[in-house]
This record gives C-alpha cells, structure tokens and sequence, in this order.
C-alpha cells in the first residue's frame, strides 16, 4: 500500500516515539501512554459554554460534557472518541471536541462512557444508546435559547465509531430520535479478521492487527463477535439509517479497523441489504487520518487530502479506464 507522504510523516512520528505495543500492555498502562498523545493538540478553542451532566444508564451512570461554542448553534452532536473500546475519556478528547464545535457550529456533547474490561460488552453500547437518548430529550437547550429543532447527529471514530453505527440503528428501531447524520470515522463495523486491511503489512505500523485482536478479546471476551451490536455490518438490514458522512454516497462503513487503507469494498450481502445498486462502493475512510494529523504541528493536511483525491481518482480509472471526478468534484490535475 503507498500512502501520501502527509501520512508518511505522520507514521514517522509516532514510530519515533517508541512505545511498547498495544497488545503487549495491559489496560491500565496502555491508558496511561495514550494520554501523552492528545498533549500536541493542546488545549482547543475557547466555547461560548462548557457544561458537565451525569446520565444514567443500565447498571451505573457516566459523565457528558456540553461544548457550545456559541449562544445558539446549529446542531448538536453526540460524539463518542475512540480508544478501542479501552482506552481515551472526554478530558483527552476535549480539544478535538472543541475544534469540531467551533468549526462546524454545533453543540458537541462528549460522553464518557463506560469501558471495557471492567465494563464489557453490552454495557458501553447501553451507555452510548442513554447518551443519544439524553442529547434528543435535551436537544432544544442544548442548542441554545429560542433555537427550535435542530438536526441530531451521532458520530464517532474507530471502535467507537461502531457504537455510533450502532446507536443509529437502535434509534431507527425504536423510532427516536431521529438522526439527521451519522459521521463515522474508520468505525469497527464488522469482527471479520481477514480482509485486506488487517493482512496488508503496510498497516500494522499505526494500529497492528494483534491490537486490534486484543481489544476485541477485552471488550468481547468469550461472547458472539458476530451479534450485529458488536459487528453493525452483520445487522440483517440498513436501509432508513442516514447515510454516512466520510464515505461515497449511499454506502455504509465497512472498514475493520482504524488503518490509512482505502483497499475495503463494501461485501455485496449488505450492499444489497442496505439497498445500494452501485457495485464495489468504495469508501473513502480519511477522517481519523485527519484528526490524527492534527496532532502534530505542521502536517500538510490539504496536501494530504488532496493526495488521496488524486490516489481515488487513480483507482477509479484502473478500475474502469475512466478519469471522470466524481460527481461534483472537478478532477485533479496531474502534475508534469
């Protein structure tokens, strides 16, 4: 797999760190080294309104902060960060929640659900479906005085990004709320370890499939990794969820974990399941690449997101012999 050099350098940084790996530590001290990673993010940026709220769930209760950056705001979004199931709290993930509120104008409500191993499977998706619940009861004020209705929106990235898939199908099931959109950010949506991603070399340097097998035997342990609320890619049924921010139109998230690889299809099952009629959707999984680069200074992000344009556009055309853009986007010059 080739990668853009933004994200070269940005493997460069991390692997220069020398950590032990993931699947070699236990929770508590891979918690404590994942904090220092948020540190180059800093602080975030200043909010209008920073609220804190305990929500009950089943069995216990966890912690939500409210970040408004402003006196009335345009929607709210319910975040749940990554961390493998394990790992990450709303403190580490408080600066990026402040950079997204800021910059798309909606309130982000960060849960702090419960994780695993004290906390296994089923409790953290009873947490994030008490957190939507929560935010669409409260919604009105959570954006602000005399704002109306605004859109809900659930969104999160890897192993939380399949609790996010997952809520929305529980909202869909239970007809509320009703969510507006589902941005997913490499989200773990299927358990299935043999697909190109996980076997690809080139992506074990950022997250290894050993680590991946290793969060999956806290959250999961011994139970079914095939129940559609652990693997949302397995639900018997897609369609009426919205469709998903970061990927092509009308296509769920298919990617098995967080890795910079465009190289998954959407498996034809669920395609057809889902109801889409484009063959070999391919998702265009670069979120979590981007949140991650703006943890180090200096990282070309545009060059970055351009880079993959161009690589898209690549592919496309050695699959069909065709440079078309897709629809809406002009296509990249190609430089002499």
């Amino acid at each position: 797999m080739t990668l853009d050099q933004a994200s070269e350098d940005l493997l460069v940084v991390y692997s220069a760190r020398g950590r032990r790996p993931i699947h070699l530590s236990t929770p508590e001290s891979a918690r404590a080294a994942g904090a220092q990673g948020w540190l180059p993010l800093g602080t975030g940026t200043a909010m209008c309104s920073v609220s804190e709220h305990v929500v009950g769930s089943i069995g216990g209760e966890f912690r939500v902060r409210v970040l408004r950056p402003a006196a009335r705001t345009s929607a709210v979004v319910v975040y749940l960060h990554g961390g493998g199931w394990l790992l990450g709290d709303i403190d580490g993930y408080d600066a990026l929640g402040r950079i997204l509120a800021a910059r798309s104008g909606a309130t982000v409500v960060l849960a702090n659900y419960r994780k695993a191993p004290e906390h296994p499977f089923p409790l953290p998706v009873e947490d994030a479906w008490a957190a939507l619940r929560w935010a669409g009861e409260h919604r009105a004020s959570l954006a602000g005085e005399d704002v109306g209705p605004v859109p809900l929106i659930v969104a999160g990235d890897s192993a939380w990004g399949s609790l996010a898939a997952v809520t929305a199908l529980r909202a869909r099931e239970a007809g509320g709320p009703r969510i507006s959109q589902q941005p997913l950010i490499c989200p773990i949506t299927d358990c299935d370890r043999d697909r190109p991603s996980y076997l690809d070399p080139a992506n074990q340097l950022l997250l290894s499939a050993d680590t991946m097998a290793w969060s999956f035997d806290h959250y999961v342990g011994e139970g079914d990794r095939t129940h559609p609320e652990v693997s949302p890619l397995r639900a018997r049924d897609h369609r009426g969820l919205r469709t998903p921010r970061w990927s092509s139109p009308a296509t769920i998230p298919s990617t098995t974990r967080d890795s910079p690889t465009p190289t998954d299809f959407v498996p034809r099952g669920p395609r057809r399941r889902a109801g889409l009629s484009r063959p070999g959707a391919r998702l265009l999984r670069n979120g979590h690449r981007a949140a991650r680069q703006r943890r180090c200074d200096g990282l070309p992000r545009r060059a970055a997101s351009a880079a993959c344009s161009r690589r898209c556009m690549k592919s496309r055309s050695d699959r069909t012999g065709s440079t078309r853009a897709p629809s809406g986007q002009p296509a990249p010059k190609e430089k002499r």
